[in-house]
């Protein structure tokens, strides 16, 4: 039991050092190998360095989030104009089945009950 331990031990110890070893290398590349007097002036370094970059990419992200909300806005009143559009022409064409008296200009020149306007207004 005592063995078990033991070897896990060294298992966690090992799986420690490979995660120690890649941070420091993540860091490495991400400071260009620049050795800091201590943590604090690493962060105000690195903040000072970075921080317009991080204000242009804020800055893009809130115009993509605008611009992602001007399209919805866009495509909500086409799609409702769609609608509405659609309604009238539904409207129409019911008021037309609806009309008894209506010649339809585009019905059946020969009176063929297959043709298409026939078929239409059989099925409103």
């Amino acid at each position: 039991m005592l063995k078990e331990s033991i070897d896990k031990t060294n298992i966690y110890l090992q799986e420690f050092k490979d995660v120690e070893q890649k941070r420091d290398k993540i860091w490495k590349e991400f400071t260009q190998n620049e050795q800091f007097e201590s943590t604090y002036m690493a962060i105000e370094k690195l903040c000072s360095t970075y921080k317009k970059e991080i204000h242009n990419y804020f800055h893009r992200l809130k115009i993509g989030t605008l611009n992602i909300q001007n399209l919805n806005h866009l495509i909500s009143s086409y799609v409702e104009t769609s609608l509405d559009m659609l309604d009238s022409i539904f409207q129409d064409a019911q008021e037309t089945v609806d009309n008894i008296t209506y010649k339809n200009p585009y019905g059946p020149k020969n009176g063929t009950p297959n043709e298409a306007s026939v078929l239409i207004n059989k099925k409103l």
